[in-house]
């Protein structure tokens, strides 16, 4: 037994011992460009990989807290909003406040410009009115006076310079002989810099007060909006409520449309190490052919083709691991100052929905372990498919022939 652990010993020390000789020498042709090849591309692929997935994440918690900054973290639906169940949800750990609210949809008008919009109802404007009126340098008092229905309008789709004071928004109300438009002048606010993503329209805040004036509800349909300390626990904690929808099941296709694509580009982007994980195959390929008769004297010198495999293996891991562990170094770096080059690059602030230079990305440890244990694989296959060629090495025809 003891001397198989030394035989074992030895025999790991020569084969490491070997791939180091062979890592270091230059007298291996072009499997050494090739060599370098693999290592560059394994780099590359690794850090591209790494910089996709932290923006990416980035991209995911920026429309997480856009939703909540701007959507109901939970609706109470109008059906369920008794008065037991709203104080019993005004009396748990971590409820901020429950208000009423709606969420309808409607056609805004202003200057001949006709946009679909989606309409929350609330109890009270101030708590949304973030930017002043257009052409003006005083906010609005948008509560303190009852006598005009005031409305929000959110985000940047409107420009201030051609934003009337006043605008119609026309609301299509189900009676008992069909549906008919209901229509009510609303004053501008002012701008909130709030918006949802995901949201195929733009979105416009008022009243509830003001819709129950226009006949646009009855109050049987007014809905509770609950507002939570902590959203991201929306589910856990109104879980045992019946009737209450969280932002999460609202936008669950939106985020899973966020997850899908960060999934496919994991994919794709695998493709560029499996290309790497190609030369590999070709530098193990020309190493092995290049190197018969040192493996036809080893083998005439009693080693063991295990260990000549394993001296080849060897020399083809430091290079897959070498080049993927500075590839996740170099990513984590360029992740963490990604969008500072953009930057330099790019002088405008917005792409799409997203405010990009406010996106801050960042890496998740499932992300790491992923990334290294896929590459890992990739790899082995690369490494280990060509030491077929270590048996097949016939050791007088190597010896008779090295070329």
């Amino acid at each position: 037994m003891f001397y198989t652990r030394i035989q074992l010993k030895t025999s790991i020390n020569l084969a490491f011992w070997i791939g180091l000789r062979y890592l270091r020498t230059r007298n291996i042709g072009r499997s050494r460009l090739i060599n370098w090849v693999s290592f560059v591309g394994l780099l590359l692929g690794i850090a591209l990989l790494i910089v996709v997935l932290s923006v990416q994440n980035g991209l995911h918690r920026q429309a997480e807290q856009l939703v909540v900054g701007a959507a109901p973290h939970a609706v109470l639906h109008a059906d369920f909003a008794t008065s037991p169940t709203i104080a019993e949800l005004e009396g748990m750990e971590g409820v901020i406040g429950v208000e009423p609210f709606v969420e309808l949809y409607a056609l805004l008008m202003m200057r001949g410009i006709s946009q679909g919009v989606v309409v929350y109802g609330v109890d009270s404007l101030e708590p949304h009115l973030k930017l002043p009126i257009p052409n003006t340098s005083r906010m609005a008092d948008v509560d303190g006076d009852r006598s005009s229905l005031d409305a929000l309008i959110h985000g940047s789709w409107m420009p201030s310079a051609i934003a009337p004071s006043t605008f119609s928004l026309t609301f299509p109300v189900v009676k008992a002989g069909g549906v008919v438009p209901k229509s009510g002048n609303f004053q501008l606010a002012g701008y909130s810099d709030d918006f949802v993503p995901g949201e195929q329209l733009q979105l416009v805040t008022v009243r509830v007060a003001d819709l129950l004036q226009l006949g646009v509800l009855g109050p049987n349909q007014i809905a509770q909006r609950i507002t939570l300390s902590d959203p991201w626990q929306a589910d856990a904690l109104l879980a045992g409520i019946d009737g209450v929808r969280t932002w999460s099941q609202d936008y669950a296709e939106f985020f899973g449309a966020i997850n899908m694509e960060k999934s496919i580009l994991f994919v794709m982007l695998t493709f560029v190490i499996g290309l790497a994980s190609l030369n590999i195959v070709s530098g193990q390929a020309m190493l092995i052919n290049s190197k018969k008769s040192d493996i036809a004297i080893l083998r005439t010198m009693g080693a063991e083709p295990r260990v000549i495999e394993l001296a080849f293996a060897l020399h083809g891991f430091l290079i897959a691991i070498g080049g993927i562990l500075v590839g996740l170094v170099l990513g984590i770096l360029i992740s963490g100052q990604i969008m500072h080059f953009l930057q330099l690059l790019i002088d405008w602030r917005v792409i799409g929905s997203f405010q990009l230079f406010d996106m801050h990305p960042f890496l998740q440890p499932w992300d790491i372990f992923l990334t290294l244990v896929v590459a890992f694989a990739i790899v082995c296959i690369g490494v280990l498919r060509p030491l077929s060629l270590v048996l097949r090495t016939n050791p007088i025809d190597a010896l008779h022939n090295p070329t």
